[in-house]
C-alpha cells in the first residue's frame, strides 16, 4: 500500500511488479477529493508494453496472460481541478484461488 500525492510538478509516479501468469492482480485505488472526474488515473501494462486496463479511479482486478515484469503507472488528469492529488494504491498479486 502507497499513500502518494501527484502534483503539476510531478505528473507521473510509476510502479514496477514481478508476477507469473495465472494469477490474480488486484488494484484498490482511491485518490483522495476525486469525484466523477478524478485528478488521478492509473494504466497497467504488461510485460510486453501493452495496456492491459486503462482506468480513471477505479478498483481492479485482472487475471495476468504472461509472467514478467509488470508496470502500473499513476498520472495526474490531463485537465485536473486541483494543482495535486492525494491517492492511496494497494497492490494484491495471489493465486486465482484467492490465496
Amino acid at each position: 500500500t502507497f499513500k502518494c500525492r501527484l502534483s503539476v510538478k510531478v505528473a507521473q509516479h510509476k510502479y514496477t511488479l514481478y508476477a507469473k501468469a495465472g494469477q490474480m492482480f488486484d488494484i484498490q485505488f482511491e485518490a483522495t477529493g476525486a469525484g466523477f472526474a478524478p485528478d488521478a488515473v492509473y494504466k497497467i501494462v504488461n510485460p510486453d508494453g501493452v495496456v492491459k486496463r486503462d482506468n480513471e479511479g477505479e478498483n481492479s482486478g485482472l487475471q495476468l496472460d504472461k509472467s514478467g515484469k509488470w508496470t502500473v503507472t499513476v498520472d495526474l488528469s490531463p485537465t485536473p481541478t486541483e494543482p495535486s492529488v492525494e491517492y492511496t494504491i494497494t497492490f494484491t498479486i495471489g493465486a486465482p484461488d484467492g490465496s
